[in-house]
């Protein structure tokens, strides 16, 4: 069943380039688009959901949420609701971790800074500095980069890690949303 489910990324025969895989009911499913050169799954919720990311010939790597059922596989790109004037033909990212409600959480590189960010369904993506209130006194005067969203659990959390801008020193993060959910 779904709670068995393992995800991660092989090689293939004759070829250096990995795939990511999922392993389910003792079968290895291949998870990677014809159109991508290579990609790797990080993480599996308990719906089945799998983020990862996928990296073509021509470009670097763009977070996916892969969706296996029935011996189909339906992809989301998280970066198709960017808009046209904020792409950038060198944005890259991956999927890092997605919780039970679908929500993913990783990094993207956007005209050349890197940012954590987190994606719904419903909104999209979006840079996790731009969810932390100006009057957080855990990042004052706005001095810390998030650049990594590593986990993100059903109640809503996210740690990762970022940078200093005064110190230029690198430290983890717990961000915790405003309003807590019952059993949180």
């Amino acid at each position: 069943g779904k709670e068995a489910d393992i995800v991660g990324w092989s090689s293939t025969d004759g070829n250096s380039n990995s795939h990511a895989v999922l392993w389910r009911d003792g079968k290895m499913v291949d998870l990677t688009p014809n159109s991508a050169a290579s990609s790797r799954a990080f993480d599996v919720n308990d719906l089945g959901m799998i983020a990862g990311e996928t990296v073509s010939a021509d470009k670097g790597p763009t977070p996916h949420v892969w969706i296996y059922e029935n011996g189909k596989i339906s992809t989301l790109n998280l970066f198709s609701k960017i808009p046209k004037r904020e792409a950038d033909p060198t944005m890259s990212g991956s999927a890092h971790a997605i919780n039970n409600e679908g929500i993913v959480v990783g990094e993207m590189r956007l005209k050349d800074r890197l940012f954590a960010f987190v994606w719904d369904l419903k909104v999209g993506i979006k840079n996790l500095e731009s969810l932390v209130p100006e009057s957080d006194p855990t990042i004052p005067e706005r001095s810390w980069d998030l650049t990594v969203a590593r986990s993100i659990n059903s109640c809503g959390q996210i740690v990762g890690w970022g940078t200093n801008r005064k110190s230029g020193n690198p430290s983890s993060f717990l961000l915790k949303p405003l309003q807590n959910k019952p059993g949180c």
